[in-house]
Order: C-alpha cells, then sequence, then structure tokens
C-alpha cells in the first residue's frame, strides 16, 4: 500500500481579525487530495464557517450532516449550500476538510468535514460540490462574525506514493 505524503501548500496565522482566508493558486495539475485543517476563534460572537471553492456561487454544494451539542444528536441534508461547518462561538473551534481528488475535471468532488468545540458541538458531514473544475482557490470565511488574531489556517496537499 502506498505511504500517504502530506506537503504544506499555504499557511496563515491571523495577526489581526479577519472574516476570511483564501488559499488560491492551488496548483490544478496536481493529484491527490487537499486537507484543510483550522482552529478559529470568532471571540463572543456566533459565526457559521463555510467553505468555498473557486469562489463560487453559495448554491453550487450539497452535503449531509450530522451534529450533537451533548444533550442532543440530530442529521440534515441540504441542497444549494455552502460546505459548513462548525458554529463558532466564544469557544475556539477546530475545522478539518478533506477534499477529495480535487484536480479532477472529469467528475464532481467530494469530501468530508469534521470540527467540534469544547461547550458548543461536534459536527461531521459529507459534501459534493456540483462541478467538474478542477478546485485552485478555497476560501474559508467565518460568516457573519470575524475570525480573531491567532486563529490559524493550513492547507495540505496528499498524495500516495
Amino acid at each position: 500500500m502506498a505511504t500517504p505524503t502530506y506537503t504544506l501548500i499555504g499557511s496563515t496565522v491571523l495577526s489581526s481579525p479577519a472574516s476570511s482566508v483564501t488559499f488560491s493558486g492551488i496548483s490544478a495539475t496536481g493529484k491527490g487530495d487537499l486537507v484543510l485543517v483550522a482552529e478559529t476563534d470568532t471571540g463572543a460572537g456566533i459565526g457559521v464557517t463555510q467553505l468555498r471553492f473557486n469562489a463560487d456561487a453559495v448554491t453550487e454544494c450539497e452535503r449531509v450532516t450530522m451534529f450533537g451539542d451533548g444533550s442532543s444528536a440530530t442529521s440534515q441534508s441540504w441542497g444549494g449550500e455552502t460546505v459548513e461547518g462548525v458554529r463558532n462561538s466564544s469557544d475556539r473551534v477546530f475545522h478539518r476538510f478533506e477534499i477529495m481528488d480535487y484536480s479532477a475535471t472529469d467528475k464532481n468532488t467530494s469530501g468530508v468535514y469534521r470540527g467540534g468545540a469544547a461547550g458548543n458541538q461536534t459536527l461531521a458531514s459529507a459534501f459534493r460540490w456540483k462541478s467538474n473544475s478542477a478546485i485552485n482557490s478555497l476560501a474559508i470565511t467565518s460568516g457573519t462574525n470575524q475570525y480573531q488574531a491567532g486563529s490559524t489556517f493550513h492547507l495540505y496537499q496528499i498524495v500516495s506514493e
């Protein structure tokens, strides 16, 4: 079995608040998967972390999500949405987006998300971006509030050798 290699292709640590972080110039000739790992804080405000590919319209993703908050659990499916992560609160939130076969142009791009925050919620979802375009940029946004200084974002390319 091939051993996967993680190559860091972009990294940002915020020194001041920002509503989004964009990774652009992602090689469309690359092979393998992308993994975006982020640890975010929106201060006292609540914001919904969203991921957008190639600055595409909000209506280009479908997802199935399951989440729990310690007292209840539920699942839902959505169409015409962005890829969405845990709702930020006053807790730091961990996000991991895995985007499969990001440079393929013969099928839709799919992926999985896992995230959580102490005292908030745990969320997992599977998503499909309804496009046959190779991903050359992705943006992670905080919705209605800003990510605070110290929030970290790391984008990796994973290739099996």
